[in-house]
This record gives C-alpha cells, sequence and structure tokens, in this order.
C-alpha cells in the first residue's frame, strides 16, 4: 500500500492534513507479513513478504508431584507445587525472486537488531529480535529469494500454584 499525505494551508481554520492510501492493483500479495525497520542511514524503511511461517515455542517450568494424592469430600487431587509455562514466537519470511535492487536495499536487514513485524493489515505491530537474514543475490538470475527469520522479543508466561 502507498500513504499520501497532503498538507492544508496553516492559515486557514481546517488545518487537518488529508491522507490517502491507495492499493496498487498490480503487484505481488503480501500476506506472509509485513516488515518496518530503521536503515543504517537513518530512514524508516519496509517490506511486504508472500511466504510466512510463524512457530509457537513453549516451555514448561518447574514441577508436578505426582506420587502424592489427598482426598477432599471423597474427590482425590493432587496439590502441586509452583509450575509455569513461558512461550515465544519465531517468524520466517519469504520473497521468492526479488528484483535486484529491492535485494541490495533488503540488505540493511543485516544492519538492524530489532524489526517490527505485522502479520496482516489488521494485527499489531510487535518488535522482534532479527535472528538470520538470507540474500544471495546471483547476476545471471537479476535479483534473489529473500528469506528473514526472527524471534520475539516479549515472553509470555503463566505460573500455576
Amino acid at each position: 500500500p502507498k500513504v499520501a499525505v497532503s498538507l492544508k494551508d496553516p492559515t486557514l481554520s481546517n488545518i487537518v492534513p488529508t491522507v490517502t492510501i491507495s492499493t496498487p492493483a498490480t503487484g505481488r500479495d503480501i500476506c506472509g507479513g509485513y516488515l518496518i525497520w530503521k536503515s543504517t542511514y537513518g530512514g524508516w524503511m519496509s517490506y511486504g513478504f508472500e511466504i510466512g511461517n510463524e512457530v509457537e515455542n513453549v516451555s514448561h517450568q518447574g514441577e508436578i508431584d505426582v506420587g502424592l494424592f489427598d482426598v477432599v469430600d471423597g474427590n482425590p487431587y493432587i496439590q502441586a507445587n509452583y509450575t509455569g509455562i513461558e512461550s515465544s514466537m519465531n517468524v520466517t519470511l519469504k520473497s521468492i525472486g526479488v528484483p535486484r535492487l529491492e535485494a541490495e536495499a533488503l540488505k540493511s536487514l543485516n544492519h538492524a537488531p530489532v524489526v517490527y513485524y505485522m502479520k496482516d493489515k489488521s494485527s499489531p505491530l510487535e518488535l522482534m529480535r532479527v535472528s538470520s537474514v538470507s540474500i544471495p543475490i546471483n547476476n545471471l538470475m537479476g535479483g534473489s529469494d529473500v528469506t528473514v527469520s526472527l524471534n520475539s522479543i516479549s515472553v509470555k508466561s503463566q505460573t500455576l500454584r
């Protein structure tokens, strides 16, 4: 999508700018995910990927005693000690046949320690850590297949007593 902003004359009473969002009729279908990051030159860059894969990592903490049962009002139960669960997310995004100039611009992802990830237009931005970027540029092909792997910074956790 392309965003255009038109500023109004500051001498008028209504100075709210006009914002127009247009979606091109041709081009790639962005359904894998969208990244926004700060380039090495100080500007913001963004790119949409066709293929996306999200994997949730779940780890369990603590132990649950299984050998000691108690009975309350005829119902058996186990009194658990502290145990918990933590989950985080890994995301892999890929674009196939990226034109050479776009692939050259995407190389700045190698120098971006964090990026904002958006799964689709309606999802919120999530700050993620860049774990790997693969942009092999081949002169014969005129472009590249770009793969970016991300790890979530936020960790969801729950503790049970």
